[in-house]
């Protein structure tokens, strides 16, 4: 019986540890691939001429959006700066790989996260490249601890009740509108074969 007790006590260690081992296997496989053709854009220096790029992006691959579309678009735009939009705290669990909640999540859930695979496989071939956290301090936090998550969602589907019940100013139903619009778009994006 004791045995019994402590097979059982195990088994949630040995499945965690289990999926952290093959999440980690995963993302290794991912970064440490080649880095691709490098496309030359012709450059003034960063005193002359200073570019900044806006990636918009989806969390998890789709079937026409891959990690190494987004790969590929670095190595073109060649940044020596990347701004993640995470608070300092977790940009520096993501650069040691030490945001193990996350990576359980990843590893069950059987989807390929986009961005934080693909800052990592760029540091790891750009090492003087610099990753900043874009986002203002403790946000995580402050998200789990209002469920913002959750809460966020209600309140978008409360602004687009008002929206189509005719309740907002002329200029706020034009901004949900083109969200609206927007959104579909987008999602159409990542839906296409």
């Amino acid at each position: 019986m004791k045995n019994i007790v402590v097979i059982l006590l195990s088994l949630p260690v040995l499945v965690s540890v289990g999926g952290l081992a093959k999440y980690q296997v995963q993302l290794n496989n991912f970064v440490e691939q080649g880095s691709g053709e490098i496309i030359a854009i012709n450059k003034q220096s960063a005193i002359e001429k200073t570019e900044v790029y806006v990636i918009g992006g989806v969390y998890f691959e789709t079937d026409s959006i891959k990690r190494h579309h987004l790969y590929e678009y670095l190595e073109r735009i060649s940044p020596s700066v990347i701004l993640y939009e995470s608070d300092s705290s977790t940009v520096r669990r993501i650069v040691k790989k030490t945001d193990y909640f996350v990576q359980l999540i990843d590893a069950f859930k059987g989807s390929n996260r986009v961005e934080k695979p693909v800052v990592l496989k760029y540091l790891k071939h750009h090492p003087n490249c610099i990753l900043l956290p874009y986002e203002w301090e403790l946000r995580s936090k402050y998200h789990h601890k209002h469920d913002l998550r959750k809460r966020s969602k209600e309140m978008l589907r409360s602004v687009i009740r008002l929206h189509l019940d005719s309740v907002l100013t002329k200029e706020q139903s034009t901004v949900i509108a083109e969200f609206l619009e927007l959104n579909d778009r987008l999602i159409q994006i990542g839906m296409e074969h």
